[in-house]
């Protein structure tokens, strides 16, 4: 086994730049370069930033494919339907549901959908202790 440092005063692993596009402290052996960021507490903040910006473009492309529709109360329930009209999977799905029940202070439910297909629906309940006067659908997220 042969290490290669590159810029380095250590024998294990090597710090670079983080103006060129390689990790911030890395290993070379046998021409593989292995990434040791983790291990030097460093990272390059402006890949993690266009990593985050690309993750936040894709759920915002994803939520707009999401809609709710028939959403009524049924005894202590608001029920519903939840549809993808997107071509792709969306997973981890949040509904946060705010429900005022009579002569009662609101109340929040949160109801987690594992998967949704592309061009399909799924159902969701979310139970209250009361029954519901007036309800609102407070947010959808993909976690």
């Amino acid at each position: 086994m042969k290490l290669t440092p590159v810029i380095a005063s250590f024998a294990l692993f090597s710090a670079a730049p983080s103006a060129l596009a390689i990790p911030v402290c890395y290993m070379d052996m046998y021409g593989v370069r292995t990434d040791l960021s983790y291990m030097c507490n460093e990272r390059d903040v402006a890949a993690q930033a266009r990593e985050e910006q690309a993750i936040a473009v894709l759920n915002q492309q994803r939520l707009s494919n999401l809609y709710t529709y028939g959403v009524r109360a049924v005894g202590n329930n608001i029920e519903g339907t939840l549809r993808n009209s997107g071509t792709s999977p969306i997973s981890n799905i949040t509904l946060t549901i705010r429900a005022q029940q009579e002569g009662r202070s609101e109340e929040f439910r949160e109801v987690t959908i594992d998967q949704v297909g592309g061009r399909t629906e799924a159902d969701f309940v979310a139970t209250f202790n009361h029954s519901p006067q007036s309800w609102s659908i407070e947010s959808i997220e993909i976690q």
